[in-house]
């Protein structure tokens, strides 16, 4: 995956435990490696070889992200939005989290402290 045909059969890498007795050469390969590209190439590429990985999104990757708006994980509330910070609290109240839609005392009281945060900074 790394691109390093040379170390194929190489007693030092064929087996985790080989790998682990050089693990800071393996982590600088491998660093090496992913600075050579962007996140989402690195996951595709690392999961296609069957490891199991993800891109980490920065919080404006995660609200341009379309997939949460078609599962209504984020959803757009009113028509009045102060500024953003104001848009992604409407959102998250719009849905709240599973634990919060149980009925549970917890749940409730998550949800009464979003609701009066949320009127708190309404003013």
């Amino acid at each position: 995956m790394l691109g390093r045909e040379d170390l194929i059969g190489d007693p030092n890498y064929e087996t985790p435990k080989a790998r682990g007795e050089r693990i800071a050469e393996v982590n600088a390969m491998v660093a090496d490696w992913t600075r050579r590209r962007d996140k989402h190439e690195a996951m595709r590429t690392i999961g296609a070889a069957g490891v199991p990985a993800g891109a980490v999104l920065d919080t404006m990757e995660l609200m341009n992200e379309p997939s949460f708006t078609e599962r209504g994980i984020l959803q757009t509330v009113g028509t009045f939005v102060r500024s953003l910070q104001d848009a992604v609290l409407a959102r998250a109240l719009r849905r709240p989290p599973a634990e919060a839609r149980t009925g549970s005392i917890a749940g409730t009281a998550q949800r009464r402290g979003l609701w009066r945060m949320a009127r708190d900074e309404r003013g």
